[in-house]
């Protein structure tokens, strides 16, 4: 039998997207009834791939044309059915077969690099068959495209706005899951999801991308009853306005295979809810990835660098999560006390005639929510302290010259801050 004949009668039979029926085939996973990494139904049919290779290369061993070629071929097929069956062990029985398909692309580049391992060159090929198609593995008929799926836990302003925002990257679909079922079914009437989750586990167990959109003392009891759900290879993120015990908290329940990295951009309203959800509030906002290592984080970082480029940001920043901390216990918890406090106490007889802009700026963000705001300061409260002492000192300071009529420390005074806040912009 010649070469061409062989490809014919044997080889194209053998293509391992054949020979791997669970692997595009959705209906298999009704059939995993295994248990465990190593019991993987796809890894016993790459196995059983393999066995039939073997047969194949005993068969081809008594043949009498081009046995060194086909021997050689036969090669790469084996070594396309052991790497695959190693992927496949690397995902958890009963996972969706969507999820873990090895693309025509991959099982053509182990065939291509097996091939040049043998020292095969295309040369040998029949004409008319470059590898690819010789091993049955053209891009437009075995490719397979895989669904990417983002589920967004609470749907309020914040994961609202996200939803929105988050629409036609990498062509995803969205899940919504929120504790108020009345919230959910608003975002879904308007079309901010896709799909509404019955149960945050529902709602995370397709996800490549969970992000949790809730307030920090939601994150414990969210994560442990998550955490079995998560997706090998999929990534959780979380937008919460405080980072260090909130990333200690999720890696301590962080299953392996499953990527965390920090994710919080500089954009909100003074009003919250689903209803105030607005896409263009991330237009140009800053956005602060966190992790304690960039080495080990680097594939969830660069993910979350792509997240933020597509909703938008004006910058992107990586801290660690106590840097994220003492930096925002200045640029935002503290602008807040101060909005606040401007707000505590007001003159007699005070109207609407007599608020300007510096009013009206100063004070934006004293309409307040005072629960989530409560727990954001409190849960940083060292760094909170440490601004706030620095600020009431310079309070103080400015008092006392006001009381002393020093016009000089006043002029130095508002100096500096302009030129402080020029920096500051600049930086």
């Amino acid at each position: 039998m010649g070469s061409t004949g062989f490809f014919r009668s044997g080889f194209l039979a053998l293509s391992p997207l054949k020979l791997y029926p669970a692997i595009h085939s959705k209906s298999s996973q009704s059939n995993n009834n295994c248990s465990g990494y190593n019991s993987c139904n796809n890894s016993r049919k790459a196995g059983y791939c393999s066995y039939k290779l073997q047969a194949y290369k005993r068969y081809i061993n008594y043949s009498t044309e081009n046995i060194a070629f086909i021997s050689a071929i036969v090669n790469c097929f084996l070594a396309t059915a052991a790497l695959t069956a190693n992927y496949l062990r690397c995902f958890p029985a009963g996972r969706k077969s969507s999820r873990y398909i090895c693309q025509a692309n991959f099982l053509a580049d182990v065939a291509e690099n097996s091939a040049r391992c043998a020292n095969i060159h295309y040369a040998h090929l029949p004409a008319s068959r470059p590898l690819r198609l010789a091993l049955q593995l053209n891009y437009e008929e075995s490719r397979v495209e895989m669904e990417f799926n983002i589920s967004i836990i609470g749907i309020g302003l914040m994961g609202g706005s996200l939803a929105y925002a988050l629409k036609g990257f990498r062509g995803c679909k969205i899940t919504g899951f929120d504790i108020n079922s009345q919230t959910g079914q608003k975002a879904l009437g308007a079309k901010a999801i896709d799909r509404l989750a019955s149960s945050i586990e529902q709602a995370v167990e397709d996800a490549d991308i969970t992000i949790f959109c809730i307030s920090p003392s939601a994150i414990d009891e969210s994560m442990k009853r998550c955490a079995a759900y998560f997706q090998q290879g999929s990534l959780v993120t979380e937008i919460c306005g405080i980072k260090h015990n909130v990333s200690r908290s999720i890696r301590q329940m962080l299953p392996p295979g499953v990527s965390y990295a920090g994710l919080h951009p500089m954009a909100g309203k003074e009003v919250g809810g689903f209803e105030n959800a607005d896409d263009k509030i991330f237009h140009g906002a800053g956005f602060i990835l966190t992790t304690d290592d960039e080495e080990r984080d680097a594939s969830a970082l660069a993910m979350l660098r792509e997240l933020s480029a597509y909703l938008g940001a004006g910058r992107i920043e990586v801290n660690s999560p106590i840097e994220h901390d003492r930096l925002i216990a200045y640029s935002s918890h503290l602008m807040h006390i101060a909005a606040a406090a401007a707000c505590i106490s007001y003159p007699e007889n005070l109207t609407t005639a007599h608020l300007g802009g510096a009013f009206r700026d100063v004070t934006r963000i004293a309409t307040i929510d005072a629960g989530m705001w409560t727990e954001l300061i409190f849960s940083n409260s060292e760094a909170v302290a440490e601004q706030l002492d620095c600020y009431i000192d310079s309070l103080a300071k400015f008092a006392s010259a006001l009381k002393a009529g020093d016009e000089s420390f006043a002029l130095s005074f508002f100096e500096s801050a302009t030129a402080n806040k020029a920096v500051i912009l600049e930086s």
